[in-house]
């Protein structure tokens, strides 16, 4: 997930990051990433990646402490 810091200056390329080609995410993120684009645009899918950083950065925080 360390290619989300790279999309956060250019969100425009989710879509054709390879990386992201191979993640499996629930199916509420992918619900959520649809509402926020159809109700942001360009904006959502920024406030998408954000979201998604918050968790890469929850879940490396929790790793720790395991």
């Amino acid at each position: 997930m360390h290619y989300l810091a790279l999309l956060e200056r250019k969100p425009e390329a989710l879509d054709f990051a390879r990386p992201s080609k191979g993640w499996q995410l629930p199916q509420c993120l992918q619900v959520l990433r649809k509402r926020l684009e159809a109700d942001h645009q360009s904006a959502g899918t920024k406030d998408y990646i954000s979201i998604l950083r918050l968790l890469e950065n929850t879940l490396s925080h929790a790793s720790k402490l395991l």
